[in-house]
C-alpha cells in the first residue's frame, strides 16, 4: 500500500489541510478501504504515474473531516449535492505546474452531476472555459450545449454558459490554460490524480472522450489500447469498449460539422436506448 500522507493528498486537498484530513485507513483483507468513522469515501489516490496505472486503493477521506460531497446512491443532482462547481472540493489553488499557475484565471475541475452515468472528458480549458470555470463552454459551447439538450442532459437555454445537467458531468484531463500552448506531457500527467479521482468517485457507464487529447490520456488507463492507436476523427461517434466503462471517441465541438454533430447525437440516443443501467440496477432514473 502507497505510504499515507500530505503526499497522498497533493492535489485534492490543500498542503493545510491534507495533514488534518486524511485519516488512518486501512485495507482489510480482500483490498477494501475501512475507515472507523462514517460515510467514508474510497478514492483511488495516488503517488506517481506508476502508481495510478497499478490501480492502488490508497488512503480514505472521510466527508466529515475532508467536506467532500459525498455521492449518496445514483440520485439527481439536486438531491445529493449543493452545487455542480467542482462537486468533490478539489484544489482550487493548485500549485502543481508554476507556469500554468501564473498564466491561468483558475482551476477548471469537474462540472455537473455527481451521480451521472455519462462523463464528457476533455483535454483542457481553452480561454472560455477559463474565464467562466466550466468545461466546454468556450469554443464550440454552442455545439457542445445542442448535443447535451438533444440527448437530455440539459434544458438549458442556448446562451447559456451555467448549463443544469442532469445525469452528465463535464470535466477535463488538464486543468488549467495557457494563452499560448497547449499542456505538456508532464502537466497532463500532474492532473491523472484529479481525473482518475472524479471518475472512480463518479463511476459512469459512459465516458464521451472529447477531442484527441483526451482519447490519449484516456487510454492507457481505460481501455486496452496505446494512446497512439487512438484517431478521433476515424473514431467519432463511435464505441469503445474500455476497461469497466465504454468510451465513446467525440471531435471537439469547435470543429465539429453538421453531419459530425447529428452523427454524435444519435449514436448517444442509441446509447441512451441500450438497457446499459440494468447492470447496475439503476433503470427508471
Amino acid at each position: 500500500m502507497p505510504a499515507t500522507g500530505n503526499s497522498v493528498a497533493r492535489g485534492l486537498l490543500t498542503s493545510g489541510e491534507s495533514s488534518r484530513y486524511l485519516t488512518d485507513g486501512r485495507l482489510d483483507s480482500i483490498g477494501t478501504p475501512t475507515c472507523a468513522d462514517d460515510y467514508c469515501l474510497g478514492l483511488q489516490t495516488v503517488l506517481t504515474v506508476q502508481a495510478i496505472r497499478s490501480i492502488v486503493w490508497a488512503d480514505v477521506i472521510c466527508r466529515d473531516r475532508a467536506g467532500f460531497a459525498r455521492p449518496a446512491g445514483h440520485g439527481r443532482m439536486d438531491a445529493n449535492q449543493e452545487s455542480p462547481y467542482n462537486p468533490f472540493g478539489m484544489d482550487e489553488s493548485c500549485q502543481n505546474c508554476p507556469e500554468l499557475a501564473e498564466t491561468r484565471s483558475q482551476v477548471v475541475h469537474g462540472y455537473g452531476d455527481v451521480s451521472a452515468e455519462f462523463a464528457f472528458v476533455g483535454g483542457f480549458p481553452d480561454s472560455g472555459a477559463d474565464e467562466v470555470g466550466i468545461p466546454f463552454m468556450g469554443a464550440g459551447r454552442e455545439t457542445t450545449l445542442e448535443i447535451l439538450r438533444e440527448t437530455g442532459f440539459t434544458d438549458s437555454p442556448p446562451e447559456t454558459t451555467e448549463p443544469e445537467l442532469d445525469n452528465a458531468v463535464l470535466t477535463y484531463a488538464a486543468r488549467c490554460h495557457h494563452p499560448e500552448r497547449e499542456p505538456t506531457g508532464e502537466e497532463f500527467s500532474a492532473c491523472e490524480l484529479y481525473l482518475t479521482s472524479e471518475l472512480r468517485m463518479i463511476n459512469p457507464e459512459i465516458i464521451v472522450g472529447v477531442g484527441q487529447h483526451a482519447l490519449e490520456a484516456l487510454a492507457w488507463e481505460y481501455t486496452t489500447r496505446s494512446a497512439d492507436e487512438f484517431d478521433v476523427e476515424a473514431e467519432h461517434a463511435s464505441t469503445v469498449r474500455g476497461r469497466g466503462f465504454e468510451i465513446v471517441p467525440m471531435i471537439e465541438p469547435a470543429e465539429q460539422t453538421d453531419a459530425q454533430t447529428d452523427a454524435l447525437i444519435e449514436h448517444m440516443l442509441d446509447i441512451l436506448d441500450r438497457d446499459y443501467r440494468q447492470t447496475k440496477g439503476r433503470r427508471g432514473r
